[in-house]
């Protein structure tokens, strides 16, 4: 357990795990977690763990709230029916989300609703920090991507989404390496060329979750 909270360090996050062959172990792997859980319990499949949890889902990031449950959004729902999809997004109104909630409860839906933690442009920021480490386009009319013309192409992946009342980690996400690390180096100047303050502070939250590890603790 030691050796997993000095792996990660004081930005990271340890997730425990069943072993399989009764042995504790520890992996290292990229991920990050935000302060943000799943909507409503509908969505939670894992009871006894009380988690909404997804293997290598499709990861649509969309930097806007999400009015209505309308064509355009359904056919966002549906770009690949063969892979749960987990949506990160500004907000989804109670018409969208009853919309989701209840084609889940049906099974015409494999979906996980998250709303991305901060208000205003921080919220943006933090968008494209997630669709930078998840490897996905945002949908945005700010970069011309419209939920009625989404494909799975512009979702990026993980290994695991897991989500709980609170916070929602990102285990193992799949985004271009060369392109996390310049975000990074962006925001490591940002935060030397901010005054203290709250600003700051944002640049070192947001700066400390994209350069977090994961332990993965096999126990």
């Amino acid at each position: 357990i030691a050796e997993a909270y000095l792996s990660v360090g004081e930005d990271g996050v340890i997730v425990p795990e069943k072993s399989k062959d009764h042995t504790t172990y520890t992996k290292l792997v990229e991920g990050m977690q935000i302060k943000a859980g799943f909507i409503h319990g509908n969505f939670i499949n894992n009871e006894s763990k009380v988690v909404s949890e997804h293997s290598k889902p499709n990861i649509m990031v969309i930097n806007a709230e999400i009015e209505f449950f309308d064509e355009a959004f359904r056919h966002a729902l549906t770009v690949d029916r063969d892979k749960p999809l987990v949506i990160i997004a500004k907000g989804f109104s109670g018409a969208a989300l009853a919309g989701m909630s209840d084609n889940y409860a049906k099974g015409n839906l494999n979906v996980l609703p998250v709303i991305a933690p901060g208000r205003g442009e921080h919220q943006s920021e933090y968008l494209e920090d997630i669709a930078i480490s998840v490897g996905a386009n945002i949908v945005s009319p700010k970069t011309g991507l419209g939920l009625g013309d989404v494909s799975a192409e512009d979702c990026g992946t993980a290994e695991i989404v897991r989500s709980g009342y609170r916070t929602t980690t990102i285990i193992g996400y799949a985004g271009d390496p060369d392109d996390i690390r310049n975000r990074i180096e962006r925001l490591k100047v940002m935060v030397e060329e901010s005054p203290e303050g709250v600003v700051k502070e944002g640049f070192q939250d947001r700066l400390g979750r994209l350069k977090g590890k994961v332990s993965m603790l096999y126990v």
